[in-house]
């Protein structure tokens, strides 16, 4: 998973090695997860609500941004890293490499994810008091979920990673001290058997406390963030499917040169 965050950042390094601005932004959020998941080597997958099986919220998230502000073009790089977990009830029977956990068994699950994606966009507006700009990037997306019989012990878990490419759209605008930006990726892939439907909104408000626009500078930063994924893949001899909405607000601070 780490290697492929690296990759896109070296991938992407060439277009940020020029850029005159800088600014690196750790962020904290709490995020509310919903959706379904289900995993079958039947070929007929059902799903249960993540909410029925242990999965509904995290008490909080650590992330981080990083931006390349050339003018035109703009660079994000970001990663995010969650853990969810719980206990439930199985609605629907999952089984995979062997394993079957039946409709009524108790269970826990434990449903880790990592998001790292970078988009680059290019200013359709010029000028420095509004930003339009629409391009490219990737998201790589990793799920490592068990659910294990508390009776029996019996587990299931699946690990996937997938690089999904994105279109992104990029608008800001800014007052004084006070700016606003918002981020949106998504796209849809079909390759080899997966499937994947990702979107992703980003949007914040950024005050900032000292310095200016063209030297050291530190701000406090205010957003929400929304993703949505919709993913069909093969795990061996299993096919699984997971639809996953989490979002949620956040916080950070912000410090560029």
């Amino acid at each position: 998973m780490h290697r492929s965050f690296l990759f896109l950042c070296l991938a992407l390094l060439p277009a940020a090695c020029a850029t005159p601005s800088l600014s690196i932004a750790p962020r904290y959020g709490t995020f509310d997860v919903d959706g379904s998941f289900g995993i079958s080597s039947t070929g007929v997958v059902a799903t249960n609500d993540l909410s029925d099986i242990g999965i509904a919220e995290d008490d909080g998230v650590l992330g981080g941004r990083i931006d390349f502000d050339f003018g035109s073009p703009h660079l994000t790089v970001a990663t995010q890293s969650s853990s969810h977990g719980g206990r439930g009830t199985l609605t629907a029977a999952i089984d995979h490499d062997g394993v079957t956990l039946d409709v009524g068994d108790d269970v826990e699950t434990d449903l880790d994810l990592d998001l790292h994606d970078a988009a680059l966009t290019f200013d359709l507006v010029p000028g420095d008091a509004v930003e339009l700009g629409i391009g490219l990037g990737v998201t790589v997306f990793g799920i490592d979920m068990a659910v294990r019989d508390l009776a029996t012990g019996d587990q299931i878990e699946t690990d996937q990673t997938l690089p999904i490419p994105v279109l992104a759209a990029r608008l800001g605008a800014e007052w004084g001290r006070f700016d606003a930006e918002a981020l949106v990726t998504g796209f849809d892939l079909s390759y080899q058997g997966d499937s994947a439907s990702f979107y992703d909104v980003d949007v914040f408000g950024r005050y900032r406390l000292l310095g200016g626009r063209d030297h050291l500078r530190g701000s406090v930063v205010l957003g929400y963030r929304l993703m949505t994924f919709d993913i069909e893949y093969d795990d061996d001899e299993s096919d699984a499917e997971l639809d996953l909405d989490l979002g949620g607000p956040y916080v950070g601070l912000q410090f560029g040169l």
